[in-house]
């Protein structure tokens, strides 16, 4: 049983966290914005199989005139980019959306993660560290799929240890860093 107003500044803190975390990371990628394409080529090649897709070839490499399927990269980030272009992104800018999109996904599941094993204030912070580290910045703003792959990575992570913490009966609403059983009314 939680206590009365216990649950009401738990929320605040929850939500003061988030608008923190939306701010000092928005404002992180936004500082270090760069419209300019990546002069590596694994960018051009993400833009040539996402449309591939678009065009209805399937994933095949568009690049070479056999039209082979693609087996070099996993084909989340490309249909993420077609469907970017799909809805309407053409230029290097405008594609650069994705993996910003994807970053604050990183960013969010960092969160959810630290704060269902320490609560809001750690959460805050981890995911603050984690999305003004030099790495993390660099890699938002390329067209490589970096980034999405460290949020899928930790976005299943926080679901697999919130799946865990619930089958285990751990209270999510405890004190943070602490399991304890879930108090009930009685037998069910």
């Amino acid at each position: 049983m939680s206590t009365p107003g216990r649950a009401g500044a738990g929320g605040r803190a929850v939500w003061l966290g988030w608008i923190v975390l939306a701010v000092g990371i928005g404002w992180a990628l936004t500082s270090t914005a760069n419209p300019a394409p990546h002069s590596g080529g694994d960018n051009a090649g993400y833009v040539a199989l996402a449309d591939a897709l678009l065009d209805g070839e399937g994933y095949v490499e568009p690049w070479d005139p056999a039209r082979p399927p693609h087996t070099k990269y996993p084909p989340v980030f490309a249909v993420a980019l077609a469907a970017a272009m799909a809805l309407g992104a053409s230029t290097w800018a405008g594609l650069k959306g994705v993996p910003l999109l994807f970053g604050l996904a990183a960013a969010a599941a960092t969160w959810a993660w630290v704060h269902g094993r320490r609560g809001p204030v750690w959460a805050t912070a981890v995911a603050l560290l984690t999305g003004w580290s030099a790495a993390f910045l660099y890699h938002a703003h390329i067209l490589l799929s970096d980034i999405p792959f460290l949020a899928l990575t930790v976005g299943a992570l926080a679901a697999a240890e919130g799946g865990r913490r619930v089958l285990a009966g751990v209270d999510p609403e405890a004190a943070p860093g602490r399991d304890s059983p879930r108090e009930t009314d009685g037998p069910a």
